[in-house]
């Protein structure tokens, strides 16, 4: 350690110092005549001092005349005399940190405004899309649903719903018609494309989808049938599938019926089904008159309406007066707004303006005039064995008055003597036998009472 400090010690008495000059002052009108001395100066002022003292000698630097500035040496001394202003520097980056925090406040807030007016238009837009589904729901529907049915001539005689009764058609037209594929196919195609909406028109005639389908399979087969010649025959035996697509292939059993009577896919273009039986012209005319035959009589089998005959107990008030609305989701308001609407419906059609004005009043009618119940429930009061009964049963909305008057006749005709029986609604007669339930308003249910005449 005491060499060290001797080392630092010789190294200090090494060092020697010059002086550079006399002083001056800088008020000191003098101080600019002298010049001081170049020797030492490096060493006693240091580097940067010494490029400024040879700067200020070399002639090609500008050089001040008239001494010193006084203005400099004020603006020196004033430099050097007053403290910095911290109070207020610090002021002035606390207003700018403030600023920046206010503008993103501001910038946040606009975000979550623009957020909240979008929220609440998708609430709207939402809302809005709701009501259009609303008025688009069937309120019948669930009435529908629940409604049986069975087929006498199958043997199916537990009732079940729509769609499981032609479930078992069908299952039932496989096991019997397994070694003949035209008539199977056929009368898959008669009797697996109804719907519970054609009513009891179902079971006697085709529907409007399935009678277009006929139709063009008709005219197929009349073509194929007054071919006259080779070249009509080769035109005949080619059909473009897109065109049938919509009409006829998309009904359950029509493709299969195709394929049965002898199209096929061409192997060339999979768009086209050829008819490819090479049977001769006798051959080929025979088995087109009996498809001919075939499609312009369909076989269609008949299903029966379960109609749930129930007798109400009277004792119970809440099954009396309730148990006939537990499956129609609409009050007697809607109801009678219902019927309202389809007469103002009727009256908007009868009117001599322009289709567009009538779309717009038609517009304006509420759901129920745009769905009519398929079903009607009927109450029935009549006197039996000297007491009222109340008997509850389903009917098609498209049935008359005849068809409700034959079905009570025969399941209560013992107690009517052979007479004839009239129904009244309210304080109305009904006398009118070919209108229909949904004709009389008294879709989707009523109660009657049956009077014997």
């Amino acid at each position: 350690m005491q060499k060290i400090k001797d080392l630092f010690n010789k190294k200090k008495g090494d060092l020697t110092f010059k002086r550079a000059g006399p002083g001056y002052r800088l008020t000191d009108n003098n101080a600019s005549q002298q010049q001081p001395t170049s020797s030492g100066v490096g060493r006693v002022l240091g580097t940067g001092q010494a490029q400024k003292t040879h700067q200020s000698q070399n002639p090609s630097q500008p050089k001040r005349q008239g001494g010193p500035d006084e203005n400099v040496a004020k603006a020196t001394l004033a430099r050097f005399e007053t403290k910095p202003n911290s109070t207020k520097a610090t002021s002035a980056n606390k207003s700018t940190l403030y600023d920046i925090m206010a503008e993103e406040k501001q910038k946040f807030e606009k975000e979550l405004k623009m957020k909240e007016d979008m929220e609440a238009k998708r609430r709207l837009q939402q809302q809005q899309e709701q009501q259009q589904a609303k008025q688009m729901e069937n309120p019948f529907k669930e009435f529908e649903d629940a409604q049986r049915f069975t087929c006498q001539t199958l043997d199916l005689t537990d009732p079940v719903p729509f769609k499981d009764i032609l479930r078992q058609i069908k299952s039932s037209i496989y096991d019997n018609f397994t070694d003949d594929p035209v008539l199977r196919s056929a009368m898959i195609l008669f009797n697996c494309n109804r719907s519970v909406d054609n009513g009891p028109s179902s079971n006697s005639s085709p529907n409007v989808q399935l009678q277009n389908c006929l139709d063009i399979l008709l005219k197929i087969v009349s073509n194929l049938l007054l071919a006259e010649n080779d070249e009509q025959l080769e035109k005949f035996k080619r059909v473009r599938r897109s065109k049938i697509e919509q009409k006829v292939l998309s009904l359950d059993g029509a493709l299969d019926f195709m394929f049965a009577i002898g199209f096929t896919i061409d192997d060339k273009d999979c768009d086209w089904l050829v008819y490819a039986d090479v049977d001769d012209d006798d051959g080929r005319k025979a088995k087109m008159t009996y498809l001919k035959d075939l499609i312009s009589n369909p076989q269609i089998i008949h299903i029966e309406l379960d109609r749930q005959v129930k007798l109400i107990d009277q004792s119970r008030p809440e099954e009396a007066t309730n148990e006939s609305e537990s499956d129609v989701q609409v009050t007697s308001a809607d109801v009678k707004g219902y019927y309202s609407n389809i007469e103002r419906t009727r009256q908007i059609e009868e009117m001599l303006i322009s289709k567009e004005t009538k779309a717009k009043l038609l517009v304006s009618n509420s759901n129920l005039s745009n769905f009519r119940s398929v079903f009607t429930k009927l109450r029935f009061k009549f006197e039996l064995a000297g007491e009222m009964q109340l008997i509850e049963a389903i009917f098609y909305s498209k049935e008359t008055l005849a068809d409700v008057q034959k079905w009570f006749i025969e399941h209560f005709g013992n107690a009517l003597d052979g007479k004839c029986v009239q129904f009244k609604q309210g304080l109305s007669l009904l006398t009118n036998e070919q209108d229909t339930l949904e004709t009389l308003k008294l879709s989707p249910a009523s109660t009657l009472l049956a009077i014997v005449v």
